[in-house]
């Protein structure tokens, strides 16, 4: 399960070496790359209050880990995916980013029925970063 995780890290690491060297060389891209990414945590936000995002976290909440540690897994992963976009988005180096989204996980999974109050706290931090660009 580590080296799925590893290799997950290595693709989204080529992703964003490959968007900044696109944005490095097209100007015009350059000047929507603030936009897309403040969609993008706003977007994560408003997964928070989707039936999938209900259903991965009931599956992530539920499952022993003893069960099926694959399955469980994905269900976990499934379930961070949007909230590990806002930190692929802010920066995985930004400690403040860093403790929002540690916050955010751990108020969703151990802290049922929060995950809304989740959700319009980084869709209020996707409207902050869309209006300070």
């Amino acid at each position: 399960m580590r080296s799925c995780g590893g290799c997950f890290g290595l693709v989204v690491y080529a992703v964003g070496v490959a968007l900044a060297a696109l944005a490095l060389r097209m100007p015009m891209l350059a000047r929507y790359v603030p936009i897309a990414g403040a969609s993008i945590v706003i977007a994560a936000g408003a997964l928070q209050f989707s039936r999938w995002k209900a259903r991965m976290l009931a599956c992530c909440r539920s499952m022993c880990a003893s069960a099926n540690a694959l399955r469980y897994g994905l269900h976990c992963v499934a379930c961070c995916a949007p909230l590990t976009a806002v930190l692929c988005v802010i920066g995985v180096m930004d400690f403040r980013a860093m403790a929002f989204v540690t916050v955010a996980i751990t108020i969703e999974r151990w802290m049922p029925g929060k995950e809304r109050i989740v959700g319009v706290a980084v869709m209020g931090v996707g409207v902050t970063l869309l209006v300070s660009r």
